[in-house]
């Protein structure tokens, strides 16, 4: 008789960003020996990877809109803030982190164009509206 693989997974939803990152095998991110680009400094000593912003959505098909929320972690401080379910659809989630960060004084002016060089980012399409909801109450 073959025994049942159970496994110890969780959702997304139940965890914080970092534990997110890690069952995405970004490990290496949370320690300062690791070689990966969030540790990896530019010709100026600054981090490369200065935040990662983490997006969950969820489309709701009777009426047909979307709806996100978003996690930010600031990589050089290791803090985190989120928004919250908020209607939007394609990348409006960048402008609803953007919206946060400035409110809370993490940039000094919402983000454009080159900004997004310095910025990882983690889409999940398709989510639950219940996941979606805690994800933006997390931080």
């Amino acid at each position: 008789m073959v025994k049942s693989m159970k496994t110890n997974m969780v959702s997304n939803s139940d965890k914080s960003i970092k534990q997110s990152l890690i069952k995405l095998r970004y490990t290496k991110m949370f320690s300062n020996k690791a070689n990966t680009p969030y540790n990896n400094k530019n010709n100026k000593g600054e981090t490369m990877i200065n935040y990662v912003i983490h997006a969950k959505k969820w489309r709701d098909k009777t009426n047909g809109n979307t709806y996100h929320s978003t996690t930010i972690l600031n990589t050089q401080n290791n803090l985190m803030i989120s928004s919250p379910f908020t209607y939007g659809y394609g990348d409006q989630f960048i402008q609803s982190a953007s919206d946060i960060m400035v409110k809370e004084k993490w940039i000094d002016k919402p983000l454009k164009g080159l900004d997004y060089q310095n910025i990882h980012m983690i889409v999940e399409n398709d989510c639950k509206k219940r996941d979606v909801i805690n994800h933006g109450l997390c931080a």
